[in-house]
């Protein structure tokens, strides 16, 4: 992580792949430290441009949060957000406004309107929703 904020990205990416595997190897698939690592490789990818890998590992993480923490975890409305916002990158309004609107009403009751996750998972929502707008008059 500290690599991508230098602008060291292809660095960053060899040693999040490398993390990654070994994360698999150690812990298995399914551990939330596998998870978050996913989530981290998805979101560099995500800044590189490569979307369809970054999009098949954000719904990886997405969807191992939801067996490993449930629905109603802060991590899993997290996930949801990353993947909406991806999508939304990608120009696919459809799949991610419902993303953004379960990580919106999840992160504010779960964790209060005044959390900062939940201001930005409603900003998220807000720039869709503007996004949607736009797409349907032009």
């Amino acid at each position: 992580m500290l690599l991508q904020k230098l602008g060291k990205f292809g660095e960053a990416e060899a040693l999040s792949r490398a993390a990654l595997a070994g994360a698999r190897r150690a812990l298995g698939d399914a551990h939330p430290s596998t998870l978050t690592v996913v989530a981290n490789l998805s979101e560099l990818l995500k800044h590189r441009g490569k979307f369809g890998e970054a999009e098949a590992l954000s719904r990886e993480a997405l969807a191992g949060m939801r067996r490993a923490a449930g629905n109603d975890h802060p991590n899993t409305m997290v996930a949801a957000g990353n993947l909406g916002l991806l999508l939304l990158l990608q120009g696919k309004l459809g799949e991610a406004e419902p993303l953004q609107r379960e990580a919106a009403d999840g992160t504010r009751r779960v964790l209060g309107p005044a959390h900062p996750h939940a201001k930005g998972a409603a900003a998220n929502l807000a720039a869709l929703l503007r996004a949607q707008g736009v797409s349907q008059r032009g």
